[in-house]
């Protein structure tokens, strides 16, 4: 790209200040909880960059897509090959085996540049748990960007022969994109996040700036704007935000304001331009792709090594900066100033990690569950209302491997405005109701036979990835597994069952966070649960093994065994805990069973007892886990039950 444009040193200063927070976020997001704006900055960059080169090779009419494209896998496929293979070997002498599959399933999609659906896919949630277990995951910015420069150019070069209306033209192009973010955003958060339509005006925002060419005069006041723009989205913006939405045009507009007007302030002032034209930043700068795609396979991997061997040392953090500046060195810098020679390295590369990448995604055998444990059930799928289940993948058939699973019927639309599913074991409408996530569905097998014990009618009314609060007003909430209109039907039904039945008990079960439980407060306000006796489920503990296969975790790395009970380390979820129970607090027709102490000893996560698993993977307890609690949960629900009728 230098062969073409004038270096600007501040560029590289703006892209220091793009990968330094990502990679402190993505080490403790406590530290700079909107570091991950970053990749926003970067997008801007690479817009105004490459705008400006197809600008100027097709003013001198030496512009050709086939040199462009060329360009693109020169200065992008060599280190990240580089970075591929490691990650992958590294992996596979490291890791857990069913990640194998996982990692292999990751590089095919980094190669055929759809990472950014497949990360989707994977893990849901940029910020969910099995987001922090995928050691290529911010691979899905690259892909994102390759995506966006495939049919770029082509429309550039058409808007570039009608000059009179380009600027106003990506004007309109970059507002309506903005707008296509914000409704992305309210509607589908997470696709939002990874897909291109709904952050291709980022990249559009830096060509904007490119095509508006070079201003009639900087202005440090406007860099200093942009910069104030960058660092409150750094430190103010975090995970919990609707991002990127609205708030996701703070750091992008502070990256725009930066490329258009330091063009010309001088480096050697007091400036925005000052700071970013240092040496050691601007080096920083130089190093940042190499940075950005080493610094998460080593996070991920090296905390893997640290569960094995049991250590808090992170000295393997040191491999970061030591990579990043190797790689630049002696791959990056060398393929950008060779011809030909370098097509064939690429090539060779290409082909081998992605057929290493098509076998461990298709071909490896399935592991078989393990034989000295008694056989895994997991029978939520029974009470499950979500109407669009996720499609059968090879991540989800390496992750149940092994595990028996009950029966899922087919389900009709109508059940979500009908009640759901509906034993009457005692009266003609359901005495208690359940409401939850996948987490009510793993003990709804229990809660069905405390029911049939006890003679007592019972909804279920549960479904995955959709909490157990109905949010009000209803509607304003979309779910992952549900159409608009049928999670509208499907709130709507849940707050109708609850005024026609009136029952004596509402059952939720959620993984609870600070965030959530703010949004349980508004449905509990409602007079529709005046009458109604709410019960919380506590949550279980949160297993450090990442989202896996419960049962052949425990047989690979067995933990510590302590008189026939296996124990392995758990995450803190005390926020989310304090929250619950200080909720609990504020309503009085609101109560939590707990149930931490069941499945705990000396402060770890007991997750074997004898030859039973109990759990199926990180926070979802198993058939047999979920019987432990049952004496507890039945005990609960028989004295607010005595207690209802002494008090009427």
């Amino acid at each position: 790209m230098s062969q073409y444009l004038r270096y600007r040193p501040e560029i590289d200063g703006l892209r220091a200040l793009a990968v330094v927070p990502v990679i402190i976020f993505h080490l403790n997001s406590n530290l700079i909880s909107g570091g991950f704006v970053g990749v926003d900055i970067f997008f801007v960059i690479s817009g105004f960059l490459i705008t400006q080169i197809i600008i100027k090779e097709s003013t001198a009419h030496r512009f050709t897509f086939r040199n462009f494209w060329a360009r693109r896998v020169k200065r992008i496929m060599p280190a990240l090959l580089v970075v591929l293979s490691t990650t992958i070997v590294a992996t596979i002498t490291l890791s857990f085996r069913d990640t194998w599959g996982i990692v292999g399933l990751q590089g095919f999609s980094v190669l055929a540049l759809f990472a950014n659906f497949a990360m989707w896919r994977i893990s849901g949630d940029y910020w969910g748990p099995q987001a922090e277990d995928l050691s290529l995951l911010h691979t899905w910015s690259l892909s994102l960007e390759e995506q966006f420069y495939l049919f770029y150019p082509i429309l550039l070069i058409f808007f570039l022969r009608i000059p009179r209306y380009r600027s106003h033209i990506a004007c309109l192009a970059v507002f309506a994109g903005y707008c296509l973010c914000i409704y992305g955003t309210q509607t589908s958060p997470s696709a939002a996040f990874f897909f291109t339509p709904t952050r291709a005006w980022e990249l559009g925002a830096g060509g904007l700036m490119a095509l508006l060419g070079r201003p009639k005069k900087a202005s440090s006041a406007f860099t200093s704007v942009g910069l104030f723009l960058i660092l409150a989205s750094i430190f103010f913006i975090d995970k919990s935000s609707s991002f990127p939405g609205y708030i996701s045009l703070f750091p992008v507009a502070g990256a725009a304001l930066i490329l258009r007007f330091s063009d010309g302030l001088p480096p050697n002032t007091i400036s925005v331009n000052a700071f970013l034209s240092i040496r050691l930043i601007r080096y920083i700068g130089r190093i940042s792709y190499s940075l950005y795609l080493w610094h998460w396979p080593i996070i991920v991997v090296g905390r893997e090594w640290q569960k094995i061997n049991k250590s808090d040392n992170c000295l393997y953090l040191l491999l970061i900066p030591i990579l990043s500046v190797l790689t630049y060195h002696f791959i990056e810098q060398p393929a950008r100033k060779s011809q030909r020679m370098v097509y064939g390295y690429v090539l060779s590369g290409f082909l081998l990690i992605g057929a290493v990448s098509v076998y461990l995604t298709f071909f490896l055998p399935l592991p078989t569950a393990p034989p000295q444990y008694n056989t895994t059930q997991w029978m939520g799928d029974s009470y499950d209302l979500s109407l669009n289940p996720p499609v059968p993948s090879r991540a989800m058939e390496i992750r149940m491997a092994g595990i028996e699973r009950g029966e899922r019927g087919v389900l009709d639309a109508s059940i979500l405005s009908e009640g759901g599913v509906v034993e009457l074991y005692g009266k003609n409408t359901p005495s208690i109701v359940v409401f939850g996530s996948s987490h009510a569905l793993m003990w709804a097998p229990i809660i069905d036979e405390i029911c049939f014990e006890s003679k007592l009618s019972i909804s279920f009314q549960a479904a995955n990835a959709t909490l157990g609060y109905v949010p009000i007003p209803v509607g304003s909430e979309t779910a992952k597994y549900m159409s608009t209109e049928e999670k509208f039907a499907f709130d709507k039904g849940r707050l109708e069952s609850l005024r026609k039945w009136k029952p004596e008990i509402l059952l939720i079960s959620d993984p609870y966070s600070a965030k959530t439980i703010d949004k349980y407060r508004p449905f509990l306000s409602d007079p529709i649960l005046t009458d109604t006796q709410v019960l919380f489920i506590e949550q279980p503990p949160l297993l450090g093994i990442g989202d896996v296969n419960a049962p052949r975790y425990v047989s690979w790395r067995q933990g510590v065994n302590v008189e026939g009970v296996g124990l392995m380390e758990c995450k803190d979820i005390s926020e989310g805990r304090d929250a619950l129970y200080e909720l609990a607090e504020e309503f009085e027709n609101v109560s939590i069973i707990p149930t931490m102490d069941l499945y705990t000893k000396d402060g770890l996560g007991i997750v074997r007892r004898q030859k039973d698993i109990l759990y199926i993977d990180d926070d979802h307890l198993s058939l047999a886990g979920a019987k432990i609690a049952k004496d507890r949960i039945s005990a609960t629900i028989q004295m607010h039950l005595s207690t209802q009728k002494l008090s009427q």
